[in-house]
Parts: C-alpha cells; sequence; structure tokens
C-alpha cells in the first residue's frame, strides 16, 4: 500500500474545500480513510488505485492521513499534514530560477526567514517529458530553512512569504516549471486536438513518436531522465579535465599578451571567439595599498555554465559540474582571504566551461567587481579589457536544440509532454490557484506570440477541466523588459506577446496578471529582481483571491481613449497619483490612418495622460511601451508601473498573419 507523492509528510492540503486523497493497494478492496478526526470510505480498482474525499477543513496541523485496507488489513500512516493554502507555480526559466541565483537577494530572503520562520512548505515536481502519462513521480514536500530555500524558485518563495504574512496558516507550494518551454508543451493532447489551430502540432508530434530513430538512445535506465540530460549524454561531453591550470594559466606570471582582449560581458560564441568547451579570462587589477592583508570578495556575472576561479594562482571558488544545470548564468560571490591579497597589482582568473547551448560570461558590466569584505570599497572590473583564450573547442553542441529534429520522446517542447508528465500527477490535488511565468519562448517571433492569447486560455480551460473547477484562479506576469531599450519597435514579438497577455486577461474570468515591464534587464533574460514579481503576484492574490479589496495590487491599466484633433485623452484605471519616474513621461507613441506610429508629446492631468501629435499626424491609435524594452515611465501612486497597452486593432506589425496547419513555422523554427 502507498500514497501518491503529494501526500508525504510535511503536505499542505487545500483548506476549505473538499480533500481528495489517492494512492494503490491490493486490488477490488474497501480502503478506510482518516484525517483530522474524519473517516470515509471507497474501494480499489482492478489495478489497485484508490482516491478517497475527506470534507474541507480548516487551517492547521500538523495531522495523520491513515489509510485502512478492510479486506487485507494493511495499513498505512503518513503524519505531519498540514492543511492551509496551496499554490501551484509553473511556466519557464524566470519561474524556475532558484533563489539561490540572486545573491543579494537570497541573502535578504535567508535573513527574515531566520527572524520570521514563515510556515513555508515546498514540493519540487522532477522533470519528466518521456510523452508517457504519469501517475506519480519521486520527491517529497520539504519544510522550508536557511538550508534548502536557495534551491527552490525565488518567485514562488517571495510569493509565499507575503502570502504567510498575511495569512498566518500554512502555506505549500507545488514548483512543476521547466526552461525554454512553450505552452503548447504544458497542453493536453485532447485540448490541442480540440483546437484545429493546433491539431496539426500533434500529428508531428505522432509521426516523431512513431520513427524508431526518436527511440535510439532512450532504454529502461534513461527513459524517464531529464529531456535535456538525455540529450546531452547523446551529444556532449562532460568536462576532460582542467589542462589550463596544468599549462599555468591561472599563475601571475603567466604571459597572456597574446591572448584576445575581451569586455565583460562577453558571450563567447555569439562573439564568435570560440565553440562550446573550456575557456578562459585573465585581468590583472590594482589593488590599493588599504586593502593588503584584508578578506575580499569577488563577484561575477552570469557565468554559463560552471567555472573554477583563481586569485593570484590559488582556487578561490567553483561552481557546477558533470552536466549540472542550477547553475546556468548565474552570479558568482566568491571570499578572497587576505593572505592571498597584496597592494598592487593582483591576479584574477576565471575557467569556464560550458557543455552545450550558449557560452560566455552574462549578466551586466555592474555585476563584475571586486570588494571589500567589511566594507562598501569596491573596484569595478566589467566593462573593462580582459585576456581571453580557449582550453579546448568542442565545437558548436545543440545550437539547434529547438528545430523539429528534436521533438519525440525525452524532448520537452514536444506538444503535451510536459502536461503528462508534470502537471497530470497533481490532478485533482486541491489548490487554492495557479501562478504562471511563462511566454519567453512562445515571444521568438511575431506570427508565435500573436497566438498566445488563443494558447493561454486553451491551456487555463484544460486544467479546469481537468481539475474540475470552473474558476480556478490564475496569475500571470506579463514579461520583463529585455534586449535595448527602445522607444518604440514595430517588430517586437514581446510587445505583441504582452499585448496578447492583456487580451488572455481580459477575455477570462479568474484569470490576472501582474507587469514585470520594469524590473527586467537589457542584457538578461532572466533578471535578478524575483523579489518584486513574487510580491507583485501575492498582493494581486490578497487583493483578488483573499479579499483584502484596499490593497494596491495594479499599476496604471488602459481603460479608454478620446481623440480630438490633434490631442489625444487616455484614461487609466488604477491611476491614482499618476507620475513620471524622470522629468519627461516617455514612451507613448501615435498613429494616423497610414498606421506609422510617432511620438507624442505626453503630460500627466490627474488621472489621466494628455497626448499631442506631431505636426501633420492626425492621430487614429495610441500604443504605450511598445518594444522589447521599451521608454516608459508612467507609475502611479503605489510605485506600480504602467501596463504596456495599445489602443488600436490593427493586424501585428502591418501583416495579416497565417497559420500554416501541421508546419512547424507554428513555432517559430
Amino acid at each position: 500500500m502507498k500514497l501518491a507523492t503529494l501526500f508525504s509528510a510535511g503536505a499542505v492540503l487545500q483548506r476549505g474545500k473538499t480533500i481528495p486523497v489517492w494512492g494503490e493497494s491490493a486490488p477490488d478492496c474497501v480502503i478506510i480513510g482518516e484525517l483530522g478526526g474524519n473517516i470515509t470510505f471507497g474501494a480499489t480498482s482492478s489495478s489497485g488505485r484508490f482516491r478517497l474525499y475527506f470534507p474541507p477543513m480548516e487551517a492547521g496541523g500538523p495531522y495523520t492521513i491513515k489509510v485502512t485496507n478492510r479486506d487485507t488489513g494493511e495499513e498505512l500512516e503518513v503524519g505531519d499534514i498540514y492543511i492551509g493554502e496551496v499554490w501551484l507555480a509553473s511556466g519557464q526559466s524566470n519561474m524556475e530560477f532558484p533563489l539561490k541565483s540572486t545573491p543579494r537577494q537570497h541573502r535578504e530572503f535567508l535573513d527574515l526567514l531566520k527572524i520570521e520562520c514563515p510556515d513555508l512548505h515546498v514540493l519540487t515536481v522532477p522533470r519528466r517529458a518521456s510523452g508517457v502519462e504519469q501517475d506519480d513521480f519521486p520527491g517529497g514536500w520539504e519544510k522550508l530553512n536557511v538550508d534548502n530555500a536557495g534551491e527552490f524558485s525565488a518567485v514562488a518563495l517571495w510569493f509565499g512569504r507575503h502570502i504567510w504574512q498575511e495569512l498566518g496558516i500554512p502555506v505549500g507550494i507545488i514548483d512543476s516549471y521547466w526552461g525554454g518551454t512553450f505552452i503548447e508543451a504544458w497542453t493536453s493532447r485532447e485540448a490541442l486536438q480540440y483546437d484545429e489551430e493546433t491539431r496539426g502540432l500533434l500529428a508531428e508530434r505522432d509521426r516523431c513518436f512513431a520513427d524508431e530513430s526518436s527511440w535510439a538512445q532512450l532504454n529502461h535506465s534513461n527513459l524517464n531522465m531529464l529531456s535535456e540530460d538525455a540529450v546531452l549524454y547523446a551529444y556532449s561531453h562532460m568536462d576532460t579535465g582542467n589542462r589550463g591550470v596544468e599549462s599555468g594559466w591561472a599563475d601571475p606570471g603567466y604571459d597572456d599578451s597574446a591572448w584576445k582582449r575581451v569586455k565583460l560581458p562577453c558571450w563567447w560564441i555569439a562573439e564568435k571567439l570560440g565553440g562550446n568547451g573550456a575557456a578562459w579570462i585573465r585581468l590583472n587589477v590594482s589593488v590599493p595599498e588599504s586593502w593588503a592583508g584584508r578578506d575580499l570578495v569577488l563577484d561575477l556575472g552570469g557565468i554559463d555554465k560552471h567555472d573554477i576561479t583563481y586569485f593570484n594562482g590559488v582556487e578561490v571558488g567553483r561552481t557546477g559540474s558533470g552536466f549540472d544545470k542550477l547553475y546556468w548564468e548565474t552570479l558568482r560571490s566568491y571570499r578572497i582571504p587576505g593572505n592571498l591579497v597584496k597592494s598592487g597589482i593582483n591576479l584574477i582568473a576565471v575557467r569556464c566551461f560550458s557543455f552545450a547551448f550558449g557560452a560566455g560570461f552574462g549578466g551586466k558590466a555592474e555585476d563584475y567587481r571586486l570588494r571589500l569584505a567589511d566594507s562598501s570599497e569596491q573596484l569595478d572590473i566589467g566593462g573593462v579589457e580582459w585576456r581571453f583564450n580557449m582550453e579546448y573547442d568542442m565545437g558548436l553542441i545543440l545550437q539547434d536544440y529547438y528545430s523539429k529534429e528534436y521533438c519525440g520522446p525525452n524532448q520537452h517542447n514536444t506538444p503535451t509532454v510536459l502536461f503528462e508528465g508534470m502537471i497530470k500527477p497533481l490532478i485533482p490535488y486541491g489548490l487554492r490557484g495557479v501562478l504562471w511565468y511563462q511566454g519567453e519562448t512562445n515571444a521568438r517571433t511575431v506570427e508565435l506570440a500573436s497566438k498566445y492569447s488563443r494558447g493561454m486560455k486553451r491551456l487555463i480551460r484544460d486544467w479546469r477541466y481537468r481539475w474540475g473547477e470552473s474558476d480556478l484562479p490564475f496569475i500571470m506576469v506579463q514579461l520583463a523588459n529585455y534586449r535595448e531599450c527602445l522607444g518604440y519597435d514595430e517588430s517586437s514579438a514581446w510587445a505583441v506577446l504582452r499585448n496578447e497577455q492583456d487580451i488572455a486577461e481580459r477575455e477570462t474570468a479568474n484569470l490576472f496578471m501582474t507587469t514585470a515591464i520594469d524590473i527586467g534587464e537589457a542584457s538578461d533574460i532572466h533578471p535578478q529582481d524575483k523579489r518584486s514579481v513574487g510580491e507583485r503576484l501575492a498582493s494581486v492574490a490578497l487583493r483578488e483571491i483573499y479579499g483584502c479589496g484596499e490593497l494596491a495590487a495594479y499599476g496604471p491599466r488602459f481603460r479608454s481613449v478620446a481623440i480630438n484633433g490633434s490631442e489625444v485623452m487616455v484614461e487609466f484605471d488604477h491611476a491614482d497619483g499618476l507620475y513620471a519616474a524622470g522629468e519627461v513621461l516617455r514612451g507613448f507613441y501615435v498613429a494616423g490612418s497610414d498606421r506609422k506610429f510617432h511620438p507624442a508629446h505626453a503630460e500627466i492631468v490627474g488621472n489621466t495622460v494628455r497626448l499631442f501629435a506631431p505636426d501633420g499626424v492626425k492621430p487614429e491609435a495610441v500604443r504605450y511601451a511598445w518594444a522589447d524594452n521599451p521608454d516608459g515611465n508612467l507609475y502611479n501612486g503605489a510605485g506600480l508601473p504602467a501596463f504596456p497597452f495599445r489602443s488600436d486593432s490593427w493586424p501585428y506589425y502591418n501583416i495579416l498573419l497565417t497559420f500554416k496547419e501541421g508546419r512547424w513555422e507554428l513555432w517559430g523554427y
């Protein structure tokens, strides 16, 4: 006899709703369940599966779940069970992004954790993309503490802490996410089959699964491996050893004058300096005399993927090994003992190993610094010239990973596979709602992005049907700003996807949205500020789900536009205390009948914005913050940014878009 992993010790069950509990025992037997003084009955099927339903309970615990097979006498007890609030956190890499990858916010969270001791419980669903519907998965619930907090989703943890602060009851977070994934991979076969727009994707999926070569690398030992692991073992290589350190590349006396010169951040594959493999950078930095003999901290940007770092020839830190994927594009901070620090020239050397996909020293220039451990004094080492050399070059590994070659079993962007492997095993576990942070992968092209509202609504209908809750709340994150900051970009797929998110939210009951439009980073698709995202999600949940109506949860939201000659008045909801973050209000563009957008002079008038069109333009439409990384700066009195919007319904990019059924162009390849 056993219960599903969801009902392991430390579990949080949703308060105020019927509580389903399921597992396996001998077939065709009567099952008796006990929980918190409640007794219920059920039976096992011919295959031995059972499901029990307990009545709704108030928050509390710990309780014990006791299950008895009346016919065989078999019994099972699981203790340390709590009743509280349960949220499912899903999506792609920005939801997956672990707390430890934001060192400053990780420290902030741990400091709060030591003081507050929030009652947070986390269950992580392991990655599975075999193409088989799963009933269960390995693992278990973990009570949050200072030792494990860094491993979990930063967004979900900040959300959970904020909810716990307000409600004071146990909060459970189920993490089920996978970076770089399409929304269609999280949607069931039946939902894709029902929609004529996506039906052709299933034909392609079935063709791949019927191809014997798709199964060539798979057997009983790796069928349920992480999809990327299976591919990596087939197409890449482990690190073959640190030849550079053997050649003296970490030593201060080594002559690196023949090495190439680069400025950090530097993505060496994109800059055509080499392929995947091992690369070194070296920098001679002048240390003040007052720093000699004192402990320092070396901060390095978003290194991708593993590194070993040296100071004056001595290793001071390393991160990652094998095909470890926990540390991709994550910041590093290494402490340098004072006995290694001298006044004058000191050498920093970093060895980076990348086994697939991109490679480099990412993040922002300001992420690279050398600082005193006990002071705010620092030296900036980003944006300056370092020496660069490849230790060994493996060529380009899996640069085309998202091409149709990788559709099939254990390929995580195959339609439906993540629903089958990572969502279905959770159904019908009691939830308060779903947190959704996904869309970057669907924003690869304007055409693909233009389908997103339909895809989001399809997924929500699908999950609600599966859970049997027609009003199951969803709260999604509108994509953060990313890439070069521009006033307006007609061809921005990210702007299109944000607009599609807005459409889905307006057309779907109990779907809510917060925006990250002001907390992204131009050079990093994974912005560091996950605290703001999590707390904004929590503010929406507290206002919309928990009834804290007075809470400020939204930035200014477009309501209507009134045009009078060359003057345009834009009205907003959630507009109390409108202000521009800067001297001049930016980000508003107007277009006439030719559909060409021009910057508009904008000024705040109470809770509205007045726009003046340029000479010769008779305005018919307004757009705000329309670019991958838009230069918009409108906020309300709560300090929350205005949502991007458009007042027109013209075709994106001034062309009509069509879907070619059954072809992978839908996915933007």
